[in-house]
């Protein structure tokens, strides 16, 4: 019975890997807002009508009519993310098991983790960068690189999560010419093309269940990339000379690669050949996503010279993001009875994310001509479910506050800074996933601490 259960493991060990392949970050789902530096410092409130710099041209190309000249905006947000997983883990194999009168179904409980413990996290950077140029008094063109979708954190590999997740990366690279219009004094419209460039890697162990480091533990390594299409666009109406309200629309993408790559190292592999290697890789793994599109909804008001309030609403389709497929994953199996070979393995990852909305409020208080101060409070919503919730995304509603400040350091050179700190709730994970006969349950939850800071220099250029 050993060669037999070791048998259907060789092959579900591997599938098993993918069954929380999703991603994790801070934000609804694996969403990023910081394409610049200075909404950091009030939650993104505002974010479509404010224009406050050449930014704007991404969040809403129709408010670049509002820049007074050419401009050049470079910016980082660094997100710093503390992850502690507490809870029992459990690996079990289904089999039947032949009898004198009948086969019965017996459950091997082949490891067990009552009070299992995994730190995680770490620490990501996010660039931006925006260059304005107008044309003429009614029409501004600008280019925008910035990263819409992203995620970086890491599992360590001796952890009792480690079948389900070691590192992984998500990195958008979002390449946006853009275009605003003035149709009337009061009215403007914008559009922009998204080039986007999107590569995710997962990695993890597989093995043969044990929790503890075991020495048929198999490093699994998983790289797709492609070029993608999408657009934005948006509407600006300056209702009077101190409150204007911005909307803006960017579209779904859909990532499809087929070039992908999947290399399995470890001690199956050298099982499965007879020693003649311990690596077997694909170059053709595959897989068909849709990231969502959204749409964001924004007010501006200047309340006198030194006060201002802001607020936005953003709406994420995330319905979209139902489900990963994967193809052509490199694998072992069983061949005949008590024989072994590589494989390439199909795999479906339930995900039946559903809409979220995020809600922001701030205030900017202009000091000096050279100092101004920004503040906001918001909410974003989880948009994963209790089903199928698991360690590779253990998202939750968050609840957020945020400072920054604005430095006029000479007629054509600013710069800002912010600081936002989230309060997240536990996520709660309580998800068996199966693959053939081997299942993996986990009871428990995830507790994060995250902190995220930014930088900004502006240059108005003469």
């Amino acid at each position: 019975m050993r060669v037999t259960l070791r048998n259907y493991l060789l092959k579900a060990a591997i599938a098993s890997a993918f069954l929380g392949a999703s991603t994790y970050t801070y934000a609804s789902g694996f969403q990023l807002f910081e394409q610049n530096g200075a909404g950091v410092g009030d939650y993104d409130s505002g974010a479509a009508a404010e224009a406050q710099d050449a930014s704007i041209a991404w969040y809403n190309p129709a408010g670049l009519v509002m820049l007074d000249g050419q401009q050049l905006v470079l910016s980082a947000a660094a997100i710093n993310i503390d992850s502690e997983f507490q809870g029992e883990v459990q690996n079990y194999q289904t089999i039947n098991v032949p009898g004198p009168h009948m086969t019965t179904t017996q459950q091997t409980v082949l490891a067990s983790d009552e009070y299992g413990k995994a730190q995680g996290g770490g620490l990501s950077t996010i660039p931006a960068f925006h260059y304005a140029l107008p044309i003429n008094n009614s029409i501004v063109a600008a280019i925008s690189v910035v990263v819409p979708f992203g995620l970086e954190t890491d599992w360590p590999e001796d952890s009792v999560l480690r079948y389900s997740a070691t590192e992984t990366s998500i990195q958008d690279i979002d390449i946006t010419p853009s275009i605003g219009v003035k149709i009337t004094p009061k009215f403007s419209i914008g559009a922009g093309i998204d080039f986007e460039y999107v590569d995710a890697l997962f990695d993890q162990v597989v093995g043969l269940g044990s929790l503890e480091p075991y020495d048929s533990d198999t490093v699994s390594s998983n790289e797709a990339s492609q070029w993608a299409l999408g657009w934005h666009g948006g509407v600006l109406y300056q209702f009077t000379p101190h409150t204007r309200v911005g909307f803006s629309y960017h579209s779904r993408v859909t990532i499809d690669p087929d070039d992908g790559s999947s290399k399995l190292t470890g001690p199956l592999v050298s099982e499965a050949t007879n020693g003649a290697t311990d690596t077997y890789k694909t170059n053709n793994l595959s897989s068909d996503v849709t990231l969502p599109g959204y749409a964001t909804l924004s007010i501006f008001h200047d309340i006198n010279e030194r006060w201002a309030v802001k607020g936005s609403i953003n709406y994420t389709e995330w319905s979209v993001f139902d489900d990963i497929p994967l193809n052509n994953v490199a694998g072992v199996e069983q061949s005949g009875l008590t024989g072994f070979q590589t494989t390439d393995l199909n795999i479906n990852v339930p995900q039946n994310f559903h809409n979220t909305i995020r809600v922001s409020a701030g205030v900017n208080f202009k000091q000096t001509d050279r100092w101004m101060w920004r503040a906001g409070v918001g909410i974003d919503q989880d948009p994963t479910n209790d089903t199928d919730r698991n360690v590779r995304l253990p998202d939750a509603d968050v609840l957020a506050i945020a400072f920054g400040a604005h430095f006029k350091a000479s007629k054509a050179l600013s710069f800002d800074a912010g600081y936002q700190h989230l309060f997240t709730q536990d996520a709660e994970i309580n998800n068996t996933g199966v693959v053939g006969s081997q299942s993996t349950y986990v009871n428990g939850n995830v507790e994060d601490a995250v902190d995220l800071f930014s930088i900004q220099m502006n240059w108005n250029i003469t």
